[in-house]
């Protein structure tokens, strides 16, 4: 007589479910894993959030296909944030306004893990100040380094 083993699907609960995310999301996909900054997991009934910021779209896709494949996850809501997603973001922001018309050309925008560098040349002060406050507006911006300069002035 030959006996079978069934082997029953392992229960996870949320918070093992967090951990085996958050593991497979920072350790073991090499693009994910040389972040900055690491990916937050939170797990509620076996559905997964993903928050954070990764470089491209495509690391963002791949954050949830891994997350799909832990045994036990339901769905993923992917409110990851990627970089060059914002840099055209607040680039298209910048060139909406009305006040920067004339210095939209010499504005540079650069974004890592969030964090927007905001550089080239503006013709005032207060341009200087409008771009930053624009590109903070955004959402997903968490920190602006404004290195514009002002055209013509002594720095």
């Amino acid at each position: 007589m030959v006996e079978e083993t069934v082997v029953m699907d392992e229960v996870l609960t949320d918070d093992e479910l967090r951990e085996r995310v958050y593991y497979v999301l920072n350790h073991t996909y090499p693009p994910l894993r040389e972040l900055l900054l690491p990916i937050a997991v939170e797990v509620e009934d076996g559905v997964v959030t993903l928050k954070g910021w990764v470089r491209t779209p495509a690391m963002k896709h791949m954050a949830t296909k891994l997350a799909l494949e832990v045994p036990g996850v339901k769905d993923v809501r992917n409110q990851l944030i990627a970089d060059d997603e914002l840099e055209r973001e607040v680039a298209l922001a910048l060139e909406r306004d009305p006040a920067l018309e004339d210095d939209f050309p010499g504005i540079f925008v650069d974004a890592l893990a969030g964090a927007v560098t905001l550089w080239g040349h503006v013709s005032s002060e207060e341009n200087k100040a409008r771009a930053q406050e624009i590109a903070q507006s955004i959402h997903g911006v968490r920190k602006v380094i404004n290195d514009l300069k002002v055209k013509g002035a002594h720095t």
